[in-house]
């Protein structure tokens, strides 16, 4: 559809315990069980149909590419290969042009690739008119990323992206089951309030640790460790759903030290120093997101401790960025939007050449109450004027119907609905171009 554009938003996650048993061999043979949640940091992907047969990606982070759609397949390498595998997937022809965007650089640890591939199928089903369910979403998104591509890591980053909110996550083999924690929204403000998370200023790469992870469990080293993470996943999403954040806090360390035992890889020095530094600060427990190694790490402090936990971390590593977050409860989102002022005044002029049209009339004569008129009455005007009576209350009221939704009809507002309907667009349309003009619309 030209004119469009099409709009995907992902957002990213937080393993809060049990990340790490999601990773095959072990999630296949015993089951992995992981407690996560997402974050109000998001992946963008913006789809816009061009007239070419061609793809162009732009992305500050993985850079920018052209190809041509109509000499088969695309290459599955560089660092574009999100986009390729995804058009290769659909046999996509048609030319456009994609922009990936995402508020966490690479090797982050809270789940960016799995998120971006989520927000790409997602906008690129917008706009060929696709309909997935959640679960079928996710699997591609975990086909296309770990199969295909051959990228490696666990299964939980795809399904957070794709559902949001906090989830238990269960899998067996090919099995995934998705158990959503209902958690009151006082106990969210609450470990809101108590949370806090920090960028280390060193990114990682995570298939180093994986590769390390996975061979440690072959040799058995780890598997005990992978075995309490599990209950420890679970015991947490009981605490977070009764609302005992210092319990959760308390999980949350000792969730960490069984996990610096997945790989000698996952922790460091200077993760060492930086977690030591906020424990003695006042934090309860805190973990590195992800694969670990580096990205982001994630704290539950004492409420009157928190600030004084960001202050020390910064003091304890000077490239440490403390961000600021909000726990988002949606999954990925899309949507289409249109992508210059022309394509609205387009449609408004057409609204204006064949739609009908009738200005507001005032009713005459003195003001009736709303619901005073009886029909053959006085002021009965079924249909012949706009408003029963003359008040600015019932005028906003009618015009908000206008605007906001269809006329329907409704006791002392009878509607005269195709000159209503016509006008309610043109007034969508015209208050769109007003916005552009203020240089709100892109």
């Amino acid at each position: 559809m030209r004119g469009m554009h099409f709009r995907a938003r992902a957002p990213l996650r937080i393993g809060l315990a049990g990340g790490g048993t999601d990773v095959d061999p072990y999630a296949t043979e015993k089951g992995g069980v992981v407690f996560n949640t997402t974050i109000n940091k998001f992946a963008y992907c913006t789809v816009v149909p061009t007239d070419d047969h061609a793809m162009s990606v732009h992305s500050s982070e993985y850079g920018d590419s052209r190809v041509d759609l109509g000499s088969g397949p695309l290459p599955l390498d560089g660092n574009t290969s999100l986009a390729n595998v995804v058009a290769n997937h659909f046999d996509i022809k048609d030319g456009f042009s994609m922009t990936l965007e995402s508020e966490a650089p690479p090797g982050s640890g809270l789940g960016g690739s799995s998120t971006v591939i989520v927000s790409i199928i997602s906008a690129v089903c917008k706009w060929l008119d696709k309909r997935m369910s959640g679960k079928d979403l996710a699997k591609l998104a975990y086909d296309l990323e770990r199969k295909e591509l051959g990228l490696k890591g666990g299964r939980q980053d795809q399904y957070a992206a794709v559902y949001g909110g906090f989830n238990i996550m269960r899998f067996k083999g090919d099995d995934v089951t998705i158990d959503s924690v209902p958690v009151a929204q006082d106990v969210v403000n609450e470990l809101q309030a108590r949370t806090l998370l920090c960028y280390t200023g060193k990114s990682r790469e995570s298939a180093d640790v994986i590769d390390s992870q996975v061979k440690a469990y072959e040799k058995g080293s780890n598997e005990k460790a992978l075995d309490a993470s599990k209950k420890i996943a679970l015991d947490m999403a009981k605490a977070v759903e009764k609302g005992d954040i210092t319990e959760a806090g308390e999980l949350l360390h000792t969730s960490w030290q069984y996990k610096k035992d997945f790989s000698s890889k996952i922790s460091n020095p200077m993760i060492d120093r930086m977690y030591k530094t906020a424990m003695d600060a006042g934090a309860i427990g805190g973990k590195v997101s992800g694969a670990g190694g580096g990205g982001f790490m994630f704290f539950i402090c004492d409420y009157d401790r928190k600030y004084n936990v960001a202050k020390a971390i910064r003091t304890a590593n000077e490239d440490a960025v403390v961000t600021d977050f909000m726990f988002e409860p949606r999954g990925v989102t899309s949507w289409r939007y249109p992508n210059d002022r022309s394509h609205i005044e387009r449609a408004l002029r057409i609204s204006r050449r064949h739609l009908p049209y009738r200005p507001f009339e005032r009713p005459r004569g003195r003001r009736r109450p709303h619901r005073g008129v009886q029909e053959g009455q006085p002021g009965d005007i079924h249909g012949q004027r706009r408003f029963v009576c003359g008040c600015a209350a019932h005028r906003r009221r009618v015009l908000g119907q206008v605007l906001h939704r269809p006329p329907r009809p409704s006791r002392g507002m009878p509607f005269q609905h195709s000159p209503r309907d016509g006008h309610r667009q043109r007034l969508f349309l015209r208050s769109r171009v007003q916005e552009a003009d203020r240089g709100i619309l892109p």
